[in-house]
C-alpha cells in the first residue's frame, strides 16, 4: 500500500525534475519570453478597452472565469489529458496564461460589449468555436501545449458553458444587490421623511448633538 510519505517523496522528485528541466529548456528562451509576453499584454489592452464605471461587475466576471478555468484546467492535467512543456515558472500544475490572461480577458470583454443574452452567446459560440478549433491546435504546433486523452472539440462545450454560467452568476449577485439597494433607498426616503416633519426632533436638534436628539426621541 502506498503511503502518504511515499507520495510525497515523489512529488519532491517531479519538482526536482520540473525545476531542472525548465532551468536547462525552458528559462529565457524565445517560448519563455512569449509565455511572458502573453501573460502581460492582454490585460494591457484590457485596460485600454474596459468600461471603467462597470469595472467592478466586468472584474468579479473575469474572476470568476478564471477561477473555474483555473480548476478545470488542474483537474485535466492532474488526470493526464494534457500537459505544458514550456513553463513560466517550475511549478506543477503550470502557471499557463490562458487561464488568467488570455481567456478571462476575452470573456470580459465579450460580457461588455453584449449586454443582452442572445448576442451574447452567438458572440461567445463563434468566438470559443475559433478558440477551440484554432487557437488550441495553434498552441500545439507552437509547442506549449500538448494534449493526449484529449480531443479539441471537448473543450468548446465548456468554454461556452463557463460564459453562460458565470454570466447568469453575476446577474444573479447584481440583482441581489439592486435590491438591497433599493430597500436601503426606501428606509432613507423613510427616515428622511420623519425627520424633516418632526417638529419637536428639529427642535431638539438645535439644543443638543445629533446623536443624542435621536436616541432621547427613540428613548421617550
Amino acid at each position: 500500500m502506498t503511503t502518504h510519505e511515499e507520495i510525497r517523496e515523489v512529488q519532491v522528485k517531479l519538482h526536482q525534475l520540473t525545476h531542472e528541466n525548465w532551468y536547462n529548456h525552458d528559462f529565457l528562451t524565445l517560448d519563455w519570453w512569449l509565455l511572458i509576453i502573453v501573460m502581460i499584454l492582454p490585460w494591457i489592452i484590457w485596460w485600454k478597452l474596459v468600461d471603467k464605471d462597470s469595472l467592478i461587475e466586468i472584474t468579479l466576471y473575469g474572476l470568476f472565469i478564471a477561477l473555474f478555468s483555473g480548476i478545470l484546467d488542474t483537474i485535466g492535467f492532474s488526470l493526464g489529458l494534457w500537459s505544458y512543456p514550456n513553463k513560466i515558472v517550475p511549478i506543477n500544475p503550470p502557471l499557463f496564461p490562458a487561464d488568467f490572461t488570455l481567456l478571462p480577458v476575452t470573456y470580459m470583454l465579450l460580457y461588455q460589449y453584449f449586454t443582452s443574452w442572445k448576442p451574447f452567446i452567438i458572440a461567445s459560440t463563434i468566438v470559443f468555436g475559433v478558440y477551440t478549433f484554432a487557437g488550441e491546435p495553434f498552441l500545439e504546433w507552437l509547442g506549449v501545449y500538448t494534449t493526449y486523452s484529449w480531443q479539441y472539440v471537448y473543450s468548446f462545450p465548456i468554454y461556452v458553458a463557463m460564459s453562460v454560467f458565470c454570466r447568469w452568476l453575476v446577474k444573479q449577485m447584481q440583482r441581489i444587490i439592486d435590491k438591497k439597494e433599493k430597500e436601503n433607498q426606501l428606509l432613507y426616503t423613510w427616515l428622511y421623511v420623519i425627520l424633516q416633519d418632526n417638529k419637536r426632533l428639529r427642535e431638539m436638534k438645535e439644543k443638543e448633538p445629533w446623536w443624542e436628539s435621536i436616541l432621547n426621541l427613540f428613548n421617550k
